[in-house]
């Protein structure tokens, strides 16, 4: 099972991150272990479901926005671990903790340093009037998926 929260913390942002910040991901995943299981459990959703997330960037986005009520599961997985690593208050993304945690795992050298913040900035900003947290964490993660892949 630890493996499994490893997969699934390294899945989640993979389609977030330049190059160099996802090989660092696969030393530092971006969710403790006790995180991952407790939102699984918590959200009653397996690593299988979660797999969805491991398409490329373009299916899953076609896939999470299609029918987004049969990946409510997803948002609410999102939502919990995202609050639990103080990403998330309510339905409220905390930009600046993610800006700041980023910094000190890469001690300030951010490659996509001012891409990566404009970016989380306008997926957060996306989010206004949005009370659902599960709705909110399922459409921060789709933003920044389209975001970084229009990147590339």
């Amino acid at each position: 099972m630890k493996n499994s929260a490893f997969l699934v913390s390294f899945i989640l942002y993979c389609g977030l991150f330049s190059q160099n910040v996802i090989v660092s991901h696969a030393k530092h995943p971006p969710f403790p272990p006790e995180i991952i299981h407790d939102c699984m459990d918590r959200e009653n959703i397996t690593t299988k479901e979660l797999m969805i997330l491991d398409s490329s960037p373009v299916e899953t986005i076609k896939l999470l926005d299609s029918n987004r009520e049969d990946f409510r599961n997803i948002g609410c997985f999102l939502a919990c671990a995202f609050q639990q690593h103080g990403d998330m208050s309510g339905s409220t993304m905390n930009v600046q903790t993610m800006i700041d945690r980023m910094h000190g795992m890469h001690h300030g050298h951010i490659d996509a340093n001012p891409f990566f913040a404009n970016a989380l900035q306008t997926c957060a900003d996306s989010l206004e009037g949005t009370d659902d947290e599960c709705e909110a964490a399922l459409t921060f993660h789709i933003c920044l998926m389209e975001a970084f892949h229009n990147r590339s």
